[in-house]
């Protein structure tokens, strides 16, 4: 047992003498608990034991946090290599989502990303099903125009129905001619009705509406809304597709 008063005289020297001899505390006497944690404390100090990692997956860093000085700048380089050259799926319809994107920030002066553009749908107040349709206009998934096409037995189907009803002609449909130019499916009177109830219900100005701005609708949203025209408008933009 050492005395506490021969590390006071070591003076600079005591922590050589901690190094090399091996000590314990009074308290410690008669405790098995606390006289075999001296053991493995000692034991420690005197292992000649070198900790080698061959892979950052299984370096115990990453597993609990701890030993952040057993960490090599090797390590870390392999892993921001790694990070940077991780493959990424492509998103599907990029430049239709980037095309709705500018035309919501001509509108708001606020420019939405990839992944508040696709949240939104979930939060649109609006049914289910119509959600769903509002979505698949974003990714290329309404069926109409050249899709039916190619498809033996439904290539009549690529036409307008109401203009072939109404006089008479096929037109070839598409999205743009189907929500905003159709003569005869009744969009110009849904967007009127659209526009009427937008100007009894506030002050702003009824937007320019677009193939654009109707896929991203569910991204809208005006800074300082504080009568919440922002869901207003999604909401009749979207009602007003759905009727079309």
């Amino acid at each position: 047992m050492q005395n506490i008063s021969q590390f006071k005289e070591s003076g600079k020297h005591g922590v050589h003498f901690l190094a090399e001899e091996k000590w314990s505390l009074k308290g410690h006497d008669d405790n098995y608990g606390n006289n075999r944690a001296d053991e493995l404390a000692n034991e420690g100090r005197e292992s000649n034991l070198i900790m080698r990692i061959d892979r950052i997956e299984n370096h115990p860093v990453l597993q609990d946090c701890v030993r952040l000085q057993a960490l090599e700048a090797k390590h870390i380089y392999d892993a921001i290599l790694k990070w940077q050259s991780r493959k990424t799926n492509p998103i599907p319809n990029q430049e239709t989502m980037d095309e709705a994107k500018d035309r919501v920030e001509e509108t708001t002066g606020l420019w939405p990303t990839n992944e508040k553009i696709l949240k939104g749908f979930k939060t649109l107040g609006i049914s289910p099903r119509l959600r769903d349709h509002m979505r698949w206009m974003l990714t290329g998934r309404i069926k109409c125009g050249a899709y039916w096409v190619n498809i033996p037995g439904y290539a009549d189907r690529a036409h307008c129905s109401s203009c072939k009803k109404r006089r008479k002609f096929d037109t070839m449909e598409s999205e743009q001619y189907m929500w905003l130019e159709c003569e005869n499916n009744g969009q110009a009177l849904a967007w009127e009705t659209a526009r009427s109830i937008w100007q009894k219900t506030t002050s702003r100005t009824w937007p320019n509406i677009s193939t654009g701005l109707i896929k991203g609708i569910a991204a809208l949203s005006f800074e300082d809304d504080l009568s919440k025209d922002s869901e207003r408008l999604r909401i009749l933009v979207s009602m007003t597709i759905w009727a079309i």
